[in-house]
């Protein structure tokens, strides 16, 4: 899907033809064109057609990604004041069962320190990571809708104590 690049005349960058063909915007739009027998020329087609049809763009948008979670009701609650939207209003999801749902060997995570050590933790090993820590944090008695905080920098196991926070339904803040 070519982007209209009439609107810009101090272009920077683009992407090949080929890029294009294999980018998910692509193939969300194919999913779209099918789906509602829509053809869309270009990504200002696409974008207008959301702006649009804001409720059938999220909920596609919502089968694209394959977010787990119970929907339920409309995708969007409208509002006179285009920033007052609610995107899901009644949607109940799990942040980190969404970023856990893969159990491979593929690279999930990769840290680069400072002092330029760096590790990387696969799929797998991010989930295990995750239960493993959450279970001890079950185990000091942190349940849904508790408050955790970490004073921690910005490095995997960071990552990892969010991910173990919001998988036990607990709400994360950290300062680095």
């Amino acid at each position: 899907m070519k982007p209209n690049v009439n609107y810009c005349s101090n272009l920077l960058w683009q992407p090949s033809d080929e890029m294009i063909a294999r980018s998910q915007m692509t193939a969300f739009a194919q999913q779209l064109q099918a789906q509602y027998d829509r053809t869309f020329n270009d990504y200002h087609d696409l974008h207008q057609w959301g702006l649009d049809n804001p409720e059938l763009l999220w909920d596609a948008i919502w089968s694209f990604c394959d977010v787990r979670g119970e929907k339920v009701g409309p995708a969007t609650a409208p509002s006179d004041n285009p920033w007052g939207v609610e995107w899901f209003p009644e949607v109940k999801l799990n942040f980190a069962e969404n970023l856990l749902r893969y159990r491979d060997e593929q690279t999930a995570l990769i840290g680069l320190l400072e002092t330029g050590q760096r590790r990387s933790w696969t799929y797998q090993a991010l989930f295990e990571s995750v239960a493993e820590l959450a279970s001890a944090m079950r185990g000091h008695g942190v349940q849904p809708g508790d408050r955790v905080v970490g004073l921690l920098p910005n490095i995997p196991e960071t990552v990892i104590a969010m991910l173990a926070t919001t998988s036990i339904g607990a709400i994360w803040s950290s300062c680095s």
